[in-house]
């Protein structure tokens, strides 16, 4: 793996595997991003409707698949035999919706992997947490992996889980109110918005403790402005992008 980021760099996170530049959330987005050198990731994990974690967004598969339906009512195997090619229909090959496993077997070539856990029903989120946190430790990933999550209630239960691994709350709003929260749920980081982060809050979180994640930066002013802001991740669509701007600016 070519690393492209300088010393002292904020670290680049393909969102959703960079799903700008390769079909989100599928195994072959990750690959595409550990190929570039990104030295990050983020997916999205729900549980299927046979228990097993997988990586998707949406809770129903209709937006990024050839299929329909909600994804706790199909099997790992149907999500994986469906085409999760979504916008990038001209992807050589087809793809289906992967389990957290098969991620898991492909982040092994990334320093950097943020997990978010989606809301969902109370009794599917307390089956899944575990087994999300199962999976991590069997590929060998607990130190590199962080769990965000817009849910109070997941970030405390993921902290309670595996106090030591690293958490974020994930923000819309970027106020001293959300630090205030993030602190109080026990993380060690935060997540805000684009649209809403400032230096002020990126200084105050800092101040706090936490490490602050933006999101999610797919625009060249944007990038400029939390780069100058001192960011430690910047979240972005466009990994290949961010990477050469990350690259021209040092």
């Amino acid at each position: 793996m070519t690393q492209i980021t300088a010393p002292n760099s904020p670290l680049i996170s393909a969102h959703r595997g960079g799903r700008q530049e390769a079909p989100e959330n599928t195994a072959a987005a990750f690959r595409y991003a550990a190929d570039l050198g990104t030295p990050g990731a983020e997916c999205d994990v729900r549980l299927s409707g046979d228990g097993v974690p997988v990586v998707i967004h949406d809770d129903t598969v209709d937006r990024t698949t050839n299929g329909t339906g909600a994804v706790h009512t199909l099997t790992v195997a149907e999500l994986g035999a469906l085409d999760a090619r979504s916008v990038h229909s001209d992807w050589p090959q087809g793809i289906g919706v992967p389990s957290f496993a098969e991620v898991l077997e492909v982040t092994a070539g990334i320093d950097y992997f943020e997990v978010e856990i989606k809301a969902d029903d109370t009794e599917r989120i307390e089956r899944l947490v575990p087994l999300v946190i199962e999976e991590i430790d069997r590929a060998g990933q607990r130190e590199m992996v962080r769990f965000i999550s817009f849910d109070p209630d997941i970030c405390a239960l993921c902290k309670r889980l595996a106090p030591d691994m690293m958490n974020s709350l994930i923000t819309m709003q970027t106020t001293e109110n959300e630090i205030r929260q993030a602190l109080d749920l026990g993380c060690d980081g935060i997540a805000g918005w684009v649209e809403t982060a400032t230096e002020a809050f990126v200084s105050a979180a800092h101040e706090a403790g936490l490490k602050v994640t933006c999101w999610t930066v797919n625009e060249d002013a944007d990038f400029d402005n939390v780069l100058a802001w001192g960011v430690d991740v910047i979240t972005t669509d466009r990994p290949k992008h961010m990477l050469e701007r990350l690259a021209a600016s040092r």
